[in-house]
């Protein structure tokens, strides 16, 4: 008995556990999770990270909220006419990148300025679409006064092309011009939409025309021997 009583002793004594057992490290219990060290490097990151998407939610935000009065249309005004002012407005609008507008404190500038291009009413006016027209060199910008039933009675936007024609009347020779010019024909591109007088026998519009055929177009348009006829 005293044998059996012995060997017991034995296995629970810390002698009969191996010592590289006891030197690797205290015991967990079952189960218990093992807490991994976090890397100040990745926290710093997480941190710069957060912040960094906090400004730029705010720049937006800042942005989408930031507006400025620009100019508009409140008339529709075809290329090639002069802007009047109850042709313009201005609003008020919001950041729109990439979108090219005139400021409101400029409306007065863009009065009595030649529309470059179409401006739709409701539209924004964007920097350019108002101001002096360019003309092609050799070329005059001349303005005539044609008679009803002396230019075609459909539309003709500015950049058309035209071609005026010589007629007799009854004054021949009247302002320099003669007869010989009847029939004489010149190529001329419309600057201005043909606009139609008050009296509603005339109309006014501009037109370019070459420098050499300037002069003898000026002098049949004020004898009023000049018909508008539209090139094909």
């Amino acid at each position: 008995m005293s044998d059996i009583n012995g060997a017991l002793t034995a296995q629970r004594t810390p002698s009969a556990i191996p010592a590289d057992s006891w030197e690797a490290g205290p015991v967990r219990a079952p189960g218990a999770a093992i807490r991994g060290r976090r890397s100040p490097r990745l926290v710093l990151i997480g941190v710069l990270c957060a912040v960094l998407g906090a400004l730029g939610v705010t720049a937006a935000f800042t942005q989408a909220n930031q507006t400025h009065t620009v100019v508009a249309m409140a008339r529709s005004v075809p290329r090639g006419v002069v802007v009047q002012p109850g042709d313009l407005t201005t609003v008020t609008i919001g950041s729109v990148p990439g979108v090219s507008t005139v400021p409101a404190d400029q409306l007065t500038d863009l009065i009595g300025q030649t529309a470059l291009v179409d401006l739709p009413q409701g539209t924004l006016v964007g920097s350019g679409a108002v101001g002096t027209p360019v003309l092609d060199p050799g070329t005059t910008h001349l303005g005539l006064k044609l008679g009803a039933g002396r230019l075609p009675d459909t539309s003709m936007p500015p950049g058309t092309k035209v071609v005026l024609v010589a007629v007799s009347s009854a004054a021949e020779g009247a302002a320099g011009a003669t007869a010989s010019t009847a029939g004489q024909t010149f190529e001329a591109t419309l600057v201005s939409v043909p606009r139609e007088l008050p009296d509603g026998t005339s109309w006014v519009l501009d037109v370019s025309v070459s420098q050499a055929d300037a002069a003898t177009i000026a002098e049949l348009a004020a004898a009023g021997r000049l018909v508008l006829a539209r090139s094909s």
